[in-house]
């Protein structure tokens, strides 16, 4: 019976990984990084501005696949820098930092940003299990992110896809 108590919870969390880097949550996740990128774009922070003075933002700029992967996503406008902030969890949990460092490559490449040159990319362990990746662009790099669209492989290569960011991205 103890044994059970121990070994339920890591079935859960393998179950999971496993359907986070499946071909369907890939998908969706990268279709949901096109989905809010508008209001992304539409909801840039001054420096100092946290963006929730007003929740609604956060309905706005989030995405929550089916197997409970959850991204929040805003940008902040400082003085000489474009300052993006990419929050990951688990729906109601913690998330792996390396299963953080694995999807950092895939949001990276879907939303273009390694076609833009460095960007001071940071993904500290988070002790919360709230993983945030943040990097900073340039006004020039900000304003060519602004006209890429974001890059959704197909369903059936989605998983594929995201095998070939492991090795084109640098950690």
């Amino acid at each position: 019976m103890v044994v059970g108590v121990f070994i339920a919870p890591m079935f859960s969390m393998n179950d999971f990984y496993g359907r986070v880097f499946s071909n369907e949550n890939l998908f969706e996740l990268s279709s949901g990084l096109s989905a809010i990128k508008p209001a992304v774009l539409a909801n840039i922070c001054s420096e100092g501005m946290t963006g929730k003075e007003d929740e609604s933002w956060v309905q706005k700029q989030n995405v929550i696949t089916k197997c409970g992967l959850t991204i929040v996503y805003s940008i902040e406008n400082r003085e000489s820098e474009f300052v993006h902030h990419i929050s990951m969890s688990r729906e109601g949990g913690r998330i792996a930092h390396a299963a953080a460092m694995r999807l950092a490559p895939f949001i990276l490449t879907c939303l273009g940003i390694t076609s833009l040159g460095p960007c001071n990319l940071s993904l500290p362990p988070s002790p919360s299990g709230i993983q945030h990746m943040i990097f900073s662009l340039t006004p020039e790099q900000q304003s060519q992110f602004s006209e890429l669209n974001v890059f959704v492989p197909s369903p059936n290569d989605a998983l594929e896809f995201w095998k070939k960011t492991q090795s084109s991205v640098q950690q």
